[in-house]
């Protein structure tokens, strides 16, 4: 991932990104249970998730980060503000 420094994300390459396993957003959710949303419901792996969109958090802003930036990214090349948003739904 990106290093994140006074709140602001380096520049990042490709190799040092990676997608949270089912582990990292399990322990980001604990964290916070009371922040879980009402309408939510646990998968067979225990991750909460809204309709079939995984959790993460509000509290969270470091796993946010990661996920956008990786999605912004990584996965086609830097592809601007409307694609990420689109990936992201």
């Amino acid at each position: 991932m990106g290093k994140l420094v006074d709140g602001i994300v380096s520049s990042p390459h490709a190799h040092d990104l990676s997608w949270p396993d089912l582990a990292v957003v399990r322990d980001s959710q604990t964290k916070f249970p009371g922040a879980r949303p009402n309408k939510s419901t646990n998968d067979a792996n225990g991750i909460v998730k809204i309709a079939k969109a995984i959790w993460i958090p509000d509290q969270d802003v470091g796993l946010q980060l990661r996920v956008l930036v990786i999605v912004h990214c990584v996965l086609s090349g830097y592809r601007g503000n409307s694609a990420t948003l689109a990936d992201l739904q």
